[in-house]
């Protein structure tokens, strides 16, 4: 197959840093989206909403153009307390719903 991929990442960014700059990575033939951000959020004990609103923005602007998206969870240690663990866990559930994907738990889950 003749596909080029771009790794945008940056290292230690969080969710709010990738919405601040996502949008020029969709131009041009764009056709899928790695969504794999939350990390860092985690780490930092950034609200779990804000996170999920995040990243929520960037799949919908993502769907909007046409752009499949595979949105890979990420897990918070329970440094921050064991009930920002849980509720970060289960944003990324909430988002596959709500766009409709399929969610795949890694074997370790419970």
């Amino acid at each position: 197959m003749d596909i080029t991929v771009v790794n945008a990442g940056v290292s230690g960014d969080t969710s709010s840093g990738a919405v601040r700059r996502y949008e020029p990575t969709l131009d041009g033939d764009v056709r899928v989206l790695i969504v794999a951000l939350g990390a860092n959020d985690g780490l930092r004990g950034v609200p779990v909403d804000r996170v999920e609103q995040n990243l929520g923005r960037i799949i919908e602007t993502a769907q909007g153009r046409g752009i499949a998206v595979l949105l890979c969870a990420m897990e918070a240690l329970p440094i921050h307390g064991w009930d920002y663990t849980v509720a970060f866990h289960k944003a990324y559930i909430e988002l596959a719903s709500r766009y409709q994907y399929r969610w795949c738990p890694s074997s370790s889950s419970t």
